[in-house]
């Protein structure tokens, strides 16, 4: 699918869909330093998944055979959406991937929340781990980031077995690693605020290129405040602070996921909000959206992914009708960089349990996978 700005025919947009290898759910991506493109995904029954790993390197038009990431068959879990793979990608190539686990897999009280990781050039993936030790009860997806001085903080929410039960008592969390994955620190709360945490909500971590912590999350305090909530961490701070929030009040869990990406030294990041998708640029002080802005049109839109090409120009995907154990249909605009539309489009062919990932080719185009 391509659309082209009639105003602009300089600069067409082209979009090219591609549908995950084996079939799979819920891809992500990431390019490294070097221009590999690193892809994550799940594949099987939707209660007991598997995660797999292939990769692209630069030149390559198709990416590798895929590798199974998980060591514990079928302990990954695709129900609701939210609950899979996670990954960071480290200056030196080592690929660090989380996922919740399955109720198949060894675990916790609750789920277990699993990491493994793939050196640099390496073809198998070490056993997998579950880092939660004291904070068990997961629901929500966790999230994996890596700085440029190779420090792992891996993140999600759960509670103590003595916590208020319920999603006011969960807490979010975070342990560090700082042996490039060898071993993590007990995990902490990240903040001293009691925030709760929607039970059914993915988050997502970002290590900018300054080594700062940004974390996306919905918190969730009675009777129904359900703020999409932005927080920061300086480098080498353990404690973060909330930069920004985004209500709404809904006695449900939407089952909503938000992402970030970064260009030119500047962090994006995409939410949903009382179903529309919102996108911003972080002000480089107060680390929150500078300018909040939305897709043209209205629905129910889900599950929002952004990219920025080298020029400036930004693309917003998103999945519109989806639900439980329910497909529905992609979209994405996309704007120049002063902020003018330049091209819309929408596709069919989501499956249930399904999201989105969004790579920025070398050559100016977008290939969004899904």
């Amino acid at each position: 699918m391509a659309g082209v700005c009639l105003l602009c025919p300089v600069r067409a947009v082209e979009v090219r869909l591609q549908r995950i290898p084996l079939g799979g759910l819920q891809p992500q991506v990431a390019t490294d330093v070097a221009g590999t493109v690193h892809l994550v995904f799940l594949q099987g029954s939707p209660a007991e998944a598997d995660v797999f790993y292939c990769r692209r390197r630069p030149g390559a038009a198709e990416f590798s055979l895929p590798v199974k990431v998980n060591s514990e068959p079928g302990s990954a879990l695709a129900l609701g959406t939210i609950r899979g793979p996670q990954m960071a990608v480290s200056f030196d190539g080592v690929v660090h991937i989380v996922w919740n686990g399955s109720k198949t897999a060894p675990q916790h009280p609750g789920v277990a929340f699993f990491y493994t990781r793939l050196p640099a050039n390496g073809t198998a993936f070490e056993p997998q781990r579950d880092l939660a030790t004291t904070y068990h009860y997961l629901d929500g997806g966790g999230a994996v980031a890596v700085n440029p001085a190779g420090v792992v903080r891996a993140f999600w929410h759960g509670r103590l077995p003595d916590s208020v039960a319920g999603e006011a008592g969960r807490t979010l969390v975070f342990t560090e690693s700082r042996d490039r994955g060898r071993s993590f620190s007990p995990e902490q709360p990240a903040l001293q605020e009691a925030t709760g945490a929607c039970a059914c909500c993915a988050m997502r971590a970002w290590a900018d290129t300054k080594g700062g912590w940004h974390i996306f999350f919905r918190s969730a305090t009675p009777p129904a405040v359900r703020d999409e909530t932005l927080l920061y961490a300086a480098p080498a701070a353990t404690q973060f602070t909330v930069v920004a929030r985004y209500p709404w009040k809904t006695p449900a869990c939407p089952m909503s996921s938000v992402t970030f990406t970064e260009a030119g030294g500047q962090v994006w990041a995409a939410w949903e909000t009382v179903g529309q998708i919102q996108f911003g640029n972080l002000d480089g002080k107060t680390q929150a959206p500078k300018e909040v802005r939305s897709p043209a049109g209205s629905g129910s839109r889900k599950h929002p992914v952004i990219s920025i090409q080298s020029k400036g120009e930004t693309l917003v995907a998103w999945i519109e009708g989806s639900g439980w154990q329910r497909g529905g249909t992609l979209a994405w605009e996309c704007w120049d960089a002063q902020g003018r539309s330049l091209a819309r489009g929408r596709a069919p062919g989501v499956p249930a349990w399904g999201l989105l990932a969004l790579l920025p080719e070398v050559d100016g185009t977008w290939t969004l996978l899904y």
